[in-house]
């Protein structure tokens, strides 16, 4: 059961609805400084701290509203001399002051989700399986691993030596869960296929560290099988590299050259012309 009134601490009522914690300041003690989910909290915590402000301003003004409409009530004839200006100025205020909340309780409302998204979940235990269950299991992974798309060879090297040298991370955005990406272990972008990611984990050669969430970075390492990819692949590309270096610095053929001229026979004397 929700211990706090919504209509005196909305703010409070909302994190309790959804995270089950009542305080919302205590969501900052439950996470390391300065860690993605500590920030979260600590705009949950800042968001419910100016939600709760602005509605306790807000019941002020329409307490103070109620009491002058309460005396208009009393007075004999409803002479508003005296506080026709008094309500004025608090109508006006109770109008800024409720849209004003209204944007502090909707930012609250989107922070309160976004950390909801991101903490860990619990962990799904996988259901025993028969032995009989578990061959047509491999068995129909084997089919579809046939028969799905491969991703480049240039792709899948370049995730097997990042994952080897155990720095790549995969990340997801809390806003945008179909948003998945790569960083290195300084937290720079790595351009890589969500999809290359995939058909390796289902293919045996990488495994991916679920200890973290995906909000945190999830390590990536290699399998005995990615390992012995990786070396195979590296063994080839040194051979390719090594054949293109040869054919770079083989000598060029000789030049064909032309056949040496065969000089003209000698001419044999002859007579001599006769002179008319």
């Amino acid at each position: 059961m929700n211990p706090h009134d919504a209509t005196k601490r909305p703010d409070a009522h909302l994190v309790f609805e959804v995270l089950a914690i009542e305080d919302p300041e205590s969501l900052v003690t439950l996470h390391p400084s300065r860690s993605p989910l500590s920030m979260l909290a600590t705009l949950v915590a800042d968001s419910s701290r100016d939600t709760d402000r602005l509605h306790s301003a807000l019941l002020e003004r329409a307490e103070t509203a109620i009491k002058t409409l309460e005396r208009l009530t009393r007075a004999p004839g409803g002479d508003l001399r005296d506080s026709s200006g008094v309500l004025r100025s608090t109508g006006g205020e109770i109008e800024v002051l409720a849209a004003r909340r209204g944007q502090a309780f909707e930012h609250l409302t989107r922070a309160v989700h976004s950390y909801e998204r991101c903490r860990p979940g619990p962990v799904n235990t996988p259901t025993a399986t028969t032995p009989e269950q578990t061959l047509v299991h491999q068995q129909d992974g084997a089919r579809q691993s046939s028969t799905a798309w491969t991703p480049p060879e240039d792709q899948q090297l370049k995730v097997l030596l990042a994952t080897g040298q155990g720095s790549l991370r995969l990340h997801q955005s809390a806003l945008h869960p179909a948003d998945r990406y790569f960083s290195d272990g300084t937290g720079d972008y790595v351009f890589i296929w969500p999809a290359t990611v995939d058909w390796m984990q289902a293919e045996g050669l990488i495994s991916i560290d679920t200890s973290t969430t995906v909000y945190e970075g999830q390590l990536l390492f290699l399998t005995p099988r990615g390992a012995d990819a990786l070396h195979a692949k590296a063994d080839a590309t040194a051979l390719v590299a090594a054949a293109l270096s040869r054919s770079r610095h083989a000598p060029a053929p000789a030049a064909m050259t032309a056949p040496a001229a065969v000089p003209a026979p000698a001419a044999t004397p002859g007579k001599p012309a006769r002179s008319h």
